[in-house]
């Protein structure tokens, strides 16, 4: 089931975010230096990311065309960030070791899944959505703040104690949609949809995928900042 999803006609959005992550990587997008922990073409492939995802998951067509540059430029934003929090580690092994722990939670909730027989049900559903509509609502009014000083060392979204907490909230937040994601391409399996749409499903497991890796890469990065 989440093979077929996976690779979808015409190409892998897997394989497309990770490839570009790796030549961010390579190119190094910015300095690291002092407190500068976003650089400042990872944000270009942050927003250009989000302009994607958003136009790839858009009525009217098939999906493939449109989620190509969502995949391309977040696989820009996580290379980029991936090496720049390296950088503030001064350990470059702490990326493997995010990977590692993302795919442990993916696998980890998959089995899950299928072994607990996990139902999605509709007051799952809306509590994770209005959850995540809530979380993503005070992480931007934190942003808003933090960029006009109203906040220092990014607030919530800091490397501290409280940036801890708030990142392992966001984990858990992730694996529930990882779940929905699960239950989004069975049911899809189930109902027949066309294959174009497995474009979709491996396109919204990417998404999550892409969020749970920050959020645990930022975790073990304030872990190594307290040692």
């Amino acid at each position: 089931m989440f093979v077929a999803a996976a690779h979808a006609p015409g190409g892998d959005p897997f394989g497309l975010a990770g490839r570009q992550g790796q030549y961010a990587w390579l190119v190094g997008v910015a300095d690291v230096d002092g407190d500068d922990v976003l650089p400042g073409g990872g944000v270009v492939g942050l927003f250009a990311g989000v302009g994607g995802s958003l136009e790839g998951v858009g009525l009217g067509g098939p999906a493939l065309g449109r989620g190509v540059p969502g995949e391309a430029h977040e696989g820009v934003f996580v290379g980029a960030f991936s090496k720049v929090v390296s950088g503030y580690v001064g350990d470059p092994t702490i990326v493997f070791q995010a990977v590692l722990a993302t795919m442990v939670a993916f696998f980890a909730t998959l089995g899950a899944y299928k072994f607990f027989n996990i139902q999605v049900t509709d007051k799952f559903r809306k509590v994770v959505t209005i959850s995540m509509f809530a979380f993503v609502g005070v992480m931007l009014v934190n942003f808003v703040l933090s960029i006009t000083g109203v906040l220092e060392s990014g607030g919530l979204r800091g490397m501290t104690g409280l940036g801890l907490v708030v990142s392992a909230i966001a984990v858990v937040l992730a694996v529930f949609m990882l779940i929905m994601d699960f239950d989004f391409v069975e049911r899809g399996v189930e109902a027949g949809l066309p294959e174009r749409e497995s474009w979709r499903a491996a396109f919204g497991l990417t998404v999550t995928l892409v969020w749970l890796y920050i959020e645990i890469l930022r975790i073990l990065a304030i872990l190594r900042g307290q040692d």
